[in-house]
């Protein structure tokens, strides 16, 4: 169900079944973090963007099943949203070396250039 929701798809919640279809493209903000090598963090929301539809593929004609399973792909577009503190913007990055930010409720909600605060 949830990746019929993230990929456009349509999802039958009776048949629990993944209708494999055409697609309503749809549009995702997402937040992440990195670690660096001196184990600090760099927190990021990239504003716009949307999620590929995972290719899967598998081999059952054997004694065992093999299946490579599925990776999503999240391709980051630019936006045309004009913030007031910045113009358009593809994302936010917050390194926590730099200026020691609380970022406790990051992920609360998407962090804008428009949200920050001295």
């Amino acid at each position: 169900e949830t990746l019929a929701d993230i990929t456009g798809k349509k999802y039958d919640k009776t048949a629990g079944a993944l209708i494999d279809g055409v697609r309503e493209v749809r549009y995702f903000a997402i937040g992440y973090r990195t670690k660096g090598t001196d184990g600090e963090y760099r927190y990021v929301w990239r504003y716009k963007g949307t999620f590929a539809i995972p290719d899967e593929t598998s081999k059952t004609e054997d004694d065992g099943t093999d299946s490579d399973n599925q990776e999503l792909t999240f391709t980051g577009i630019s936006t045309t949203h004009e913030f007031g503190a910045s113009g358009a913007c593809k994302g936010l990055v917050i390194d926590t070396r730099k200026n020691g930010k609380d970022v406790a409720t990051f992920f609360s909600t998407v962090l804008t250039p428009d949200k920050l605060t001295e």
